[in-house]
This record gives C-alpha cells, structure tokens and sequence, in this order.
C-alpha cells in the first residue's frame, strides 16, 4: 500500500514527544523533543499523515489545529492505530501498546513500533474480501479513516466473499431413551479414580477421593431421578465431577443435560477446557453447545437493513463503534458478540441484536442463517448445554422456547441463584433504561438518529402513498419522544432530592408504601401519560405503515412494536413498584454514589419464587 506507507508517526511518554519518519515504509528521520515544544515537532511533521495510538491523541491534535487553522503542519489526515486494531483483530481484545507488541518504556521506540504496527494492519486489511472493506469505507465515510479503507480496497486481491453466518445442517435433536439406562458407577470411577482416565492424560492430575465420592453421588443421582445438593471446597474439581457422570449418562441414553453457571469465566472453563478433554478422554462421542440469551447475538436482518437503507439513523460515535463491528460481522460464525471482546455491549448493540419483539420467524429471509435459531438448534442437538442461570430464568418465563424441554439441570456456583431468580421476578427501572428506549425511536443533535428518523428519511425519499400523514405522525411523535424524556428527567430529578446524602457507597432507602411518592406524584403522572401515548401513537403509525403499503412495511412495524412494547413493560413496571401493592414484593430505591446524581434505581423482589419455577428447577 504504497499510497500510505509515508507518514509521521506520535507518541507522547512522560513529557516528552517521540516522532518518526517513515518514507515508503522506511523509517528516515527521528525526533524526539519534550511536549512543549511545538515548534520543533511543527516542522519535522510538516503537513504530512500522522498516525498516532488512541482516540485522546487524535483529540488533541484535531482540537489544536481546530484553534489553529487546518492549514501549516498539521493539515494532513490524523489514523489511529487502536481504531483500525479493533476493526481488523476483532478477536484481539487488548489494543493497548503491550498487546499491539509495542514497547512501552522509550517513546522512540514506542513511536517506531506503532508505525510498524500500522503497516500490519494496513497489509491485514488488503487481504480481505471487497465487499466488507467498501462497507468498512462507507461506515468511515466523512473520517480520515475513509481513505485508509478505500486504498485496502483498491489493493485488494478481490477474493470472494465469506459470508458470517453460513448455513450449517444443524445436529439432529435427541431422542431420549425411555425408559433411561443407568450408568454404573464404576465407569466414573474408571475416569476419575486412581490410574484412571484422568491421570493417564492429565500429567499434572491428582487422585482426589472426595471429586471421586462427588462424581458417584451425581452418578446415583441420574440413575434415580434425584435431586442432589453438594457442597465441596476449592480445588476438589467439582466441574470434572458433575460433567463426567453428566456426559456418560446423556451419551448412553441420548438425552440431554444443561449446566448452568453464574460466571462467565466458569463458564468459559467448562466449554473451552474442560468439556474439550473429555470429548478427547473419554472415548465417548457427545455434542456440547454453548448457548447465550437472544440479546448476544447479531441479528442479521437488522443488520443488512442498515446498510441497505442507509446509516443515517445512527449518530457520529455509533458509526464510530459501527465500524469495529463489519469484519467481525462478516467473520464470526456464531454472531456472539462477546467474541469481539473490545466492543461495549451498550447503546448500539441494541439496535442491532436479535430481539423476539422484533423478529419475523420464519417469514424473514435470513432465517435460514440466523444466529439465535442456530444457537436454538445446536442446544436441542446438544447432550451438554452450557448456560447461565439467567438465560435458564429467562427460558422458564418463556415457556422453554430457547432450550426446550430437558430432565436434567446441574445449577454451579448456586449460592447465585436467589439473587438471580429475584432479579428475573422483579422489576426495575432507571432513566437510563427510559432514555435507551428513547433513543431507540430519536436522538437529536448534529445528525437525527434512531428507528423515527429513518423512517422519515426514506418516506421523504420516496412518493409513497400516504406519505405527508406519515410524516406528519412521525413528527408528533419525535415531539413526544422529548416530552417524555424530559418528563422523566424531571420526575427521577425530584425523586433523589428525597434521598439523604449518598457519601461514597451511595444510599439505599426502602420503600414501604406508597407515600414515598406524594411529593412527586405530579411528575409521575406526567410520565405514565407521556408512555401511554407514545405506545399508542407507534401502534398508530406502525398500523397506516401496513395500511399504506409502504415498501418494507413488515420490518419497519416489527421495529416499531418492538419498542412499543418496551415502552409499555416500563409503564407497567414504573405502575407496579410505585404502587407499593402487593404485600408478598419488596420495594426499594437505590441512588449512587456521587454529588448532584439523579440517576435513581426503582426496584422490586417477590419475597419467594413461584411454585412453577421450583418444580421446573427441581431436577
């Protein structure tokens, strides 16, 4: 890429400014000076590209020269190396100097490394397919990062696409034995006993009578329909000791068990390290999935919407995080976003992620390929399902519709699972959940965004019929959109005026009746209105969307229900823990550390879980 192999690369240490010169890709000149000294640095980068670190470096420099005009030295595009890293190794998720392989304690040579570093990342990017970097341009498009992208895509090799997502036959689901088959218990004894399995492929492995005595329990326990509760000390290998009988079991009947965890770092264990040597070990042919809520996958509708309608309804800093996003999007075959470890789940995701108020079924076009149902698919084809127990809470609520039907359930680290249940039964709210929402339908500022500004943008493109009522409701409800947020700033306001001084740990009052709100009920009353009628005016326009035949009309109204219904779970949720009425519920509010915080947490929890969930729990 010899357009951008001549460049002034930055880096700031201690005091003090370290610049290299690269001329072809060749480093010809170094500079080092203290960071005052701008004159000195003025004339050694002289109007050339700088390629620096981070975004606080590009910051500086953008607000120096916004100051000083964007001519003389510093007129030349700005790259960052931390934004291409997170674009390009997406799976990385360490973009620091160390992690890029930079070293840190001579700012010459950190500016050295970084250019090379740049180099890499340019040459990495002109390997890939044409399609994800034109995306990549468009995405940058109005950044200096644009013309980084469009000259990979100029030096491309023009390989064909490999679209993420790829349809898989998906693994049969089971047919479970009935009546099941016992597992003896000297098979477990057999892979964890002494000279067993275990300590003939793990060198470092060591007997442990009480991981023996465990591992049998959990043995007997499938073999009768039993409800077992362990407990056993740190460094008895308990995951070995459930996961063992576990498998041998839905191996020798065909059936499955889910194990659920709190952590992820255990659950990462148990599908990465653990679940791997037994499949080596055992001899045992199984099927293990790793299965998250809807909420962690891309949905790929949503996604080819974007840019097929265009990225208008996202604002400056979401196009900025849209872009870590397109080559992982294009890559990945799970849709998981945790796999790309640097990209923050708030704010964008949610308009990207798979939601069961937004999906079509199997009316969309991407079913076929979609992320979630394949995670449906691979969990009901699976003997061992790796979960965590809130996406177990969540799948009682729903009915099993994400793991289907299971006899068997191992709950880990289950001193979790009170607070967890009581999270998934009780109700909370926050103005940042009620501002979410908002921006989901419209955000102001230099560029609109959100659903009701995208809408609006291609109706006014368009000279669809019905077009100037459309708009016109779309405008009373953008209107709307600021009345209810305002009315919620004011009534959260209020409400930790109420609050005693919340010092360093932040306060916790708890609320016993309805009283606590008197002095706000005004406010409150303003807000549940201000919900109520944006829930009626989407269901309205969602209705005259259909009505009208607008072109995509389907899409846009599951989009607009979507959030409807959001909406509507927030009234109803603000109504209940405001009334303070149900005498089996407890009600607090909580308000966080800090001076002059309003970001108030409304929150209520049954004082016990249904029956219903005990018996589905149970075994």
């Amino acid at each position: 890429m010899d357009g951008m192999r001549s460049f002034v690369c930055l880096h700031v240490l201690g005091g003090e400014v370290g610049a290299v010169l690269l001329e072809e890709g060749k480093v010809r000149d170094r500079l080092r000076v203290p960071s005052d000294a701008l004159p000195s640095l003025e004339a050694f980068v002289s109007g050339r590209p700088v390629v620096v670190h981070s975004w606080d470096l590009v910051q500086g420099i953008e607000d120096y020269r916004t100051r000083m005009g964007r001519f003389g030295a510093w007129r030349g595009p700005i790259w960052e190396v931390e934004a291409l890293a997170r674009t390009t190794r997406w799976w990385a998720g360490d973009y620091g100097l160390g992690a890029l392989g930079v070293r840190e304690d001579d700012v010459l040579s950190a500016a050295e490394g970084l250019a090379s570093t740049f180099l890499e990342l340019l040459d990495e990017l002109s390997s890939k397919d044409p399609r994800t970097l034109e995306r990549m341009a468009y995405v940058a498009h109005g950044t200096e990062l644009e013309e980084v992208f469009l000259e990979a895509l100029r030096r491309s090799a023009g390989s064909p696409p490999r679209i993420g997502g790829r349809k898989h036959e998906p693994p049969k689901a089971l047919s479970p034995r009935e009546p099941p088959e016992e597992v003896p218990e000297e098979a477990v004894e057999e892979v964890l006993g002494e000279g067993g399995v275990c300590s003939e492929r793990l060198p470092c492995y060591e007997h442990r009578p009480q991981q023996v005595l465990m591992a049998k329990a959990v043995c007997r326990a499938f073999n009768k329909g039993e409800v077992l509760l362990a407990e056993a000390g740190t460094g008895t290998g308990k995951s070995l000791a459930y996961l063992v009988p576990a498998v041998l079991w839905c191996a020798a009947n065909g059936d499955r068990t889910v194990v659920s965890t709190h952590t992820k770092n255990l659950q990462d264990q148990l599908f990465f390290k653990d679940i791997p040597f037994l499949r080596d070990a055992l001899g045992v042919p199984f099927r293990a999935a790793l299965v998250k809520g809807r909420g962690n996958y891309l949905c790929r509708r949503r996604w080819e919407r974007l840019f097929r309608d265009g990225i208008s309804e996202l604002n400056r800093h979401e196009r900025r995080l849209l872009l870590h996003l397109v080559l992982w999007a294009q890559e990945t075959e799970t849709g998981d976003v945790e796999e790309h470890a640097g990209f923050p789940r708030r704010g964008l995701w949610g308009k990207l992620c798979s939601e069961a108020g937004s999906c079509l079924g199997n009316g969309c076009p991407f079913y076929d390929v979609c992320f979630a149902m394949s995670a449906r698919r691979r969990a009901l084809g699976s003997h061992i399902v790796v979960v965590n127990h809130s996406l177990v809470f969540s799948d009682l609520a729903a009915e099993h519709s994400v793991l289907g039907d299971y006899r068997n359930i191992i709950f880990d680290e289950a001193h979790t699972l009170e607070k967890v249940a009581s999270q998934h039964l009780g109700r909370e709210l926050s103005p940042w959940r009620l501002r979410s929402l908002i921006s989901k339908l419209y955000e102001g500022g230099e560029a609109e965004s959100g659903i009701l500004a995208a809408l609006g943008a291609e109706l006014k493109a368009t000279d669809a019929p019905g077009r100037s009522a459309i708009l016109g409701k779309i405008g009373e409800l953008i209107v709307l959109c600021g009345d209810v947020k305002e009315a919620g700033e004011r009534f959260f306001g209020e409400l930790a005026g109420r609050f005693p001084d919340p010092g360093p740990y932040g306060a916790k009052v708890r609320i016993r009746d309805g009283k606590f709100f008197e002095e706000v009920l005004e406010h409150l009353e303003g807000l549940l209105r201000g919900l109520r009628s944006l829930c009626e005016g989407l269901n309205v326009l969602g209705g005259w969307l259909e009505e009208e035949k607008v072109a995509d009309a389907e899409e846009w109204r599951a989009e607009l229900d979507a959030v409807r219904d959001a909406v509507g779970e927030l009234a109803e949720d603000l109504k209940f823990t405001t009334e303070v009425g149900r005498e089996d519920f407890v009600y607090w509010a909580e308000l966080p550390p800090g001076e002059g915080r309003t970001e108030v947490k409304l929150c209520s929890a049954p004082l016990d879980v249904p029956p219903s969930w005990r018996s589905s729990t149970g075994r």
